[in-house]
């Protein structure tokens, strides 16, 4: 819900009586969406709608351009001219769900949905935050490069064809318990190869060879 200050009115006219064409009123106050104007020469207060064209939402205090069409035809808001306080933030309102919302250095969009589509796209960014509900996304090639990469999973499953992997450092993992499974063969190679245990080591098998 969106929040306007409202000034008092006391007599309302269409648009200035006998007046067409274009006109420069300030916004008096606004209700839902009928936005009241005031004429500087007569101080008569006046009832307007944006036009179709006008996307930037008026605030009190602002200079807006009106169309004027005769005393049985409805007045047009067509642009704002000037603003009260050029710092505020600027809303361009493009249907009844879907807002921009702009300052002097941030963009909002508020919208139930929207697509980007594009043959290619370059998105730099130095800092980059997102929260998520759902995440989909498919891809013919990802490549990805990074000094450091952390990630805190509750549960991670992962189907794969092939998978390998090229370390020149040290690989480590730490568990609370480690099961492997191989349906043909598990090799290990290394010039040395430790296993330590607290308790037992246990080796089953029909055959074992050592050496």
């Amino acid at each position: 819900m969106h929040k306007f200050n409202h000034a008092p009115v006391t007599q309302t006219k269409p648009h200035p009586s006998g007046a067409m064409g274009l006109s420069r009123l300030d916004v008096l106050s606004i209700a839902n969406r009928s936005i009241f104007l005031q004429s500087v020469e007569d101080e008569q207060v006046y009832e307007a709608v944006c036009a179709a064209s006008c996307t930037l939402q008026p605030a009190v205090g602002d200079q807006v351009l009106v169309h004027l069409d005769g005393s049985d035809q409805p007045a047009y808001i067509l642009a704002v001219l000037t603003r009260a306080n050029p710092d505020d933030t600027h809303e361009f309102v493009l249907s009844d769900a879907v807002r921009l919302k702009a300052n002097g250095a941030h963009l909002q969009i508020n919208a139930p949905s929207f697509g980007v589509c594009a043959k290619q796209g370059d998105l730099r960014v130095d800092r980059l935050n997102g929260m998520y509900k759902e995440v989909t996304e498919q891809a013919d090639t990802v490549s990805l490069v990074a000094n450091q990469v952390k990630y805190t999973i509750g549960q991670f499953i992962g189907r794969m064809r092939d998978s390998f992997r090229l370390i020149e450092g040290l690989d480590r993992t730490q568990a609370s318990n480690i099961d492997q499974t191989a349906q043909y063969q598990l090799s290990l190679n290394a010039d040395i190869t430790k296993i330590n245990a607290e308790h037992v080591v246990k080796v089953q098998a029909k055959k074992i060879d050592l050496g």
